[in-house]
């Protein structure tokens, strides 16, 4: 049994990592910065590629006192993750002024170990985590390489982007399933869509890329194609409830196909040009999702307030029995909004404080 540490957006550790099942028993434990987890090797390869939510994942390859550290060499087996002549890189944090105190040990131990190891810090170099806190050392081994968001498909952004793994989250805050409508009437370059159609898809969102754990002797390629090729067999055809865009903004409608076509999932959306504010409610109700612009430019205030008063009431009038999740990033638009009996759930968005509010009309 391993143990593995996976890091998720703020605001998103009680959802969890979100994909194709959780690891073995014990249930994973939500932390600040993401979730705690135990599993084999099968349970990290699966979460990798299942993980909608997670940001990172990390291995957990020692925990000890800081005296311990010295006897590191005998106590790790870093020939299982790193191959002979790889390059690896040993990052620290808490050593204060004096790092190498933390980083000179793991460095020796896997130079030991590893024959013709060497010191790299290109895009392929297996990295390695130690931190200090009160005197407990906790050494991980970064499993995933490219950051997990980075799923493939999203190579134009609208004005406003998401994070991929943001927008999962989201959708799994707002308690959307995949088997109900999804509707972004704001929708910019599809983020929303996307990932909402991969999930009622069933389809692992990391299938078409790679991560660094493939690169470890300790784990097997046939092992690797066998479960890729299981996640796979569990896909859908198509999306069981219909899944609807719009945007007034024809270049931004342009992003959305594109990326969707990147994805794969073009063929399982509805898109059309339309304006939020007199926007028609397609076939439901399900969940309508999306992050409206924030107006941040001086002057935009009022201008912004009016666009989301006349929001607002057309959700009143046209949206009953719709549920609505909309991403804040200022409380007078919130306010604007009027959304009954909300729930509010704070996150971040590109390092901007904000508040995803989640209500049923």
């Amino acid at each position: 049994m391993h143990h593995f540490f996976v890091i998720t957006p703020p605001g998103l550790e009680g959802v969890g990592p979100g994909g194709a099942g959780p690891p073995a028993p014990p249930p994973p434990r939500p932390v600040p910065g993401g979730v705690v987890c135990s599993g084999d090797r099968c349970d990290l390869l699966r979460l990798h590629l299942g993980a909608r939510i997670a940001s990172r994942i990390l291995l957990r390859i020692w925990e000890g006192p800081l005296p311990a550290l010295q006897r590191l060499s005998s106590a790790v087996d870093f020939g299982a993750l790193l191959p002979d002549g790889g390059t690896f890189a040993v990052d620290e944090s808490g050593g204060g002024s004096r790092p190498a105190e933390l980083i000179r040990p793991v460095e020796e131990a896997i130079l030991r170990q590893v024959p013709a190891a060497r010191w790299g810090d290109g895009a392929d170099a297996q990295r390695f985590l130690v931190r200090l806190d009160r005197g407990h050392v906790t050494i991980s081994a970064d499993a995933t390489g490219e950051h997990l968001h980075l799923r493939g498909y999203r190579q134009e952004t609208g004005v406003a982007p998401l994070r991929e793994n943001l927008a999962a989250g989201i959708l799994a805050l707002a308690g959307w399933e995949g088997s109900t409508p999804l509707f972004d009437p704001m929708c910019g370059s599809g983020t929303f869509l996307v990932e909402g159609a991969l999930a009622a898809l069933r389809r692992p969102p990391g299938a078409e890329r790679t991560f660094a754990c493939e690169r470890w002797p300790w784990l097997d390629p046939e092992l690797v194609a066998e479960e890729r090729d299981a996640l796979r067999a569990q896909e859908r055809q198509a999306p069981p409830a219909p899944i609807h865009g719009s945007d007034k903004n024809a270049g931004a409608l342009g992003v959305a196909r594109r990326n969707a076509q990147r994805a794969g999932v073009f063929e399982h959306l509805h898109l059309a040009r339309a304006d939020a504010t007199t926007v028609e409610p397609p076939s439901g109700p399900g969940l309508l999702v999306t992050n409206p612009p924030y107006g941040r430019r001086v002057g935009e205030e009022r201008e912004m307030e009016e666009l989301y008063r006349r929001f607002g009431r057309r959700l009143a009038q046209r949206f009953g029995g719709w549920r609505v999740a909309v991403l804040f990033a200022d409380p007078r638009l919130e306010a604007a909004l009027g959304l009954p009996k909300a729930t509010g759930h704070a996150l971040r968005n590109g390092g901007i404080p904000c508040r995803l509010v989640v209500a049923d009309i």
